[in-house]
């Protein structure tokens, strides 16, 4: 499968999409099942010199093996067809292609991605330079997550939405409560609980528990990369154990 690694290293997503709403785009475009079908068209993005356009040429066939919903399977031709239409319709993508209601699946498939911070190259790095605060996407952490980890799109997004402050230079401190992780996501605070753990467990962030008074107050620290994770494992150890204690004890 290394024909369909992802072309890019990594991309940049607006974190509007991830808005504190009921109704934001992640959840318009099918939520983690969508947000993983955005992310898995760089595998086959088209290399151009327009680093702020991202276009893809595939099929789908082709994109359907890595619509990966859950650990049981992919989506349908119709469920993959439907998502791609919902996404064009909200603004996310541009079907360059026509027809695509009448696919069969070999077809080749034209998308444009349509709504991306605009970067310019500065010092031989993107740089955003409109107005949008963007979510930085590592690839390499998507392929670890769910070849080696084995998790779900769920687990994906949840990691994503973290990344909005987490992956940012130094020893960027994520703070956002439970709640709201919750109502980006449309999920339950539960899950968001357990993901947490499973992540502290795994070594891709550790959470410091502070107590404050009666308050307890609760920081996350992303791992960087891929490389760095077994290092960041060991140096974060009696952070990542009491906090998985704290849960797996009730």
């Amino acid at each position: 499968m290394e024909f369909y690694n992802f072309a890019v290293s990594s991309m940049k997503l607006k974190s509007i999409w991830f808005k504190d709403e009921n109704v934001n785009v992640y959840k318009q475009m099918g939520k983690e099942e969508g947000l993983n079908l955005y992310l898995q068209l760089f595998r086959f993005r088209i290399h151009q010199g327009d680093f702020n356009q991202h276009i893809f040429r595939t099929s789908l066939l082709e994109l359907q093996q890595f619509t990966r919903i859950n650990k049981r399977g992919v989506l349908s031709l119709r469920e993959l067809k439907g998502m791609l239409l919902q996404m064009e319709k909200i603004g996310v993508i541009k079907i360059r292609s026509q027809n695509i209601e009448h696919m069969i699946g070999n077809e080749m498939l034209i998308i444009e991605a349509i709504d991306v911070p605009h970067l310019e190259r500065i010092n031989d790095k993107d740089e955003v330079i409109d107005e949008s605060f963007y979510i930085p996407v590592k690839f390499e952490f998507i392929d670890y997550m769910y070849d080696v980890l084995t998790f779900t799109a769920k687990e994906v997004a949840f990691f994503v939405l973290l990344s909005m402050y987490g992956m940012r230079k130094g020893n960027a401190v994520i703070n956002m409560k439970i709640n709201n992780m919750k109502t980006r996501l449309g999920t339950r605070n539960e899950k968001i609980t357990n993901m947490l753990v499973e992540f502290n467990k795994y070594g891709l962030l550790y959470t410091h528990v502070i107590r404050e008074g009666k308050k307890t107050k609760f920081e996350h620290y992303m791992c960087k990369s891929v490389e760095g994770i077994e290092k960041f494992k060991s140096e974060s150890k009696k952070y990542r154990e009491k906090f998985i204690q704290r849960y797996e004890n009730r």
